[in-house]
């Protein structure tokens, strides 16, 4: 049972996270359309190597770092305190 209530808590967080994400996007779509103009300016004349980067690498990469976070935070006991270790 102990997978339902991860299964719930996993989608409440990707509805919350997507939901937080179009508003962002809505409210800075200027600023995100120039620094995308920026950071993409190099790249347009490789129309190929654009479309690698945009539709494949980056979602990997985003998506990866994601799950990886969203893993962690659904396998943290409630009772486990989050401490650093000095070495």
């Amino acid at each position: 049972m102990d997978w339902l209530v991860q299964f719930i808590v996993w989608n409440a967080i990707v509805v919350i996270s997507k939901t937080l994400l179009f508003f962002t996007e809505m409210l800075l779509s200027t600023p995100i359309t120039t620094i995308a103009s920026f950071l993409l300016g190099w790249i347009q004349p490789y129309q190929t190597l654009e479309l690698i980067l945009v539709i494949i690498l980056v979602p990997v990469i985003m998506n990866g770092l994601a799950f990886w976070i969203q893993d962690n935070f659904l396998k943290k006991k409630e009772n486990t305190p989050i401490t650093v270790e000095e070495k």
